[in-house]
């Protein structure tokens, strides 16, 4: 997954990655519900994937 950090959030190839995926934007909402399958990617406000977290 580091190899996308630094990317355009429209690199992520959902081939590979697991079912359950949040991209989160500045500003976007997100739950506290805990899901240890769902892969959060952090995106910064120009579109640039900055990491990546479970939950």
């Amino acid at each position: 997954m580091a190899g996308w950090v630094g990317q355009p959030v429209a690199a992520l190839d959902e081939q590979y990655l697991p079912s359950t995926i949040r991209i989160l934007r500045p500003g976007t909402p997100v739950t506290e519900d805990f899901s240890p399958s769902r892969l959060n990617v952090d995106v910064d406000a120009a579109g640039t994937i900055t990491g990546f977290h479970c939950g």
